[in-house]
């Protein structure tokens, strides 16, 4: 009888379409005074539909921003700015990500504010990184603070020494690193 209550359930979990909550301060393992902060340049053009693949386009919120969450189940994220009644939304697929919710919102924010972040940025590039741009002779370091982690549907491995952003789901821009140094930059590559 157990199995069975169980069993139906569970159906009644997967019908209802029933979405887990995820509580982003557990994930992060956040102590009460901590405050969130964004760990790069989040790019958009509506903010209630910004993809999780981080589109090299449109507006910035930048790196070292604070964040209240305001939502999160494993399908996005929801949040504001303190001060700020804007409502930023976003959408999260565990397939373009190849990574869980979790994964992504570990590498998407942290305990670091715009200052602590900026000292670790070399101050040639640091105006750059501020406007959501990389050049060559940045590291993969100031990259990944000016454009995000780089999405892993196009560079499983940031080890590799050539990254592909998106600028949408068509056009590509290629990074290539010499080591840890950016050499070349080969954009608007239409993905076929």
């Amino acid at each position: 009888m157990k199995k069975q209550i169980f069993t139906a359930l569970a159906l009644m979990g997967v019908l209802c379409g029933c979405v887990q909550k995820i509580v982003v301060g557990e994930v992060l393992q956040q102590s009460e005074s901590d405050k969130i902060y964004t760990k790069y340049n989040i790019f958009y053009t509506n903010p209630e539909e910004i993809s999780c693949l981080n589109f090299v386009r449109g507006n910035i919120i930048p790196y070292g921003t604070e964040i209240e969450v305001v939502e999160c189940d494993e399908n996005k994220i929801s949040f504001k700015t303190p001060g700020s009644e804007q409502i930023y939304i976003i959408k999260f697929s565990k397939g373009e990500r190849m990574s869980s919710m979790q994964n992504y919102l570990r590498t998407l924010l942290g305990f670091e504010n715009r200052d602590a972040i900026s000292k670790k940025i070399r101050q040639q590039y640091l105006a750059k990184v501020q406007s959501g741009e990389v050049a060559i002779g940045m590291n993969k370091d100031e990259v990944s603070v000016a454009w995000g982690k780089v999405p892993p549907v196009h560079t499983p491995d940031e080890k590799n020494m050539t990254w592909i952003y998106m600028e949408n789901h068509h056009d590509l821009i290629r990074l290539i690193f010499k080591g840890q140094i950016l050499r070349t930059t080969m954009p608007k590559l239409q993905e076929k």
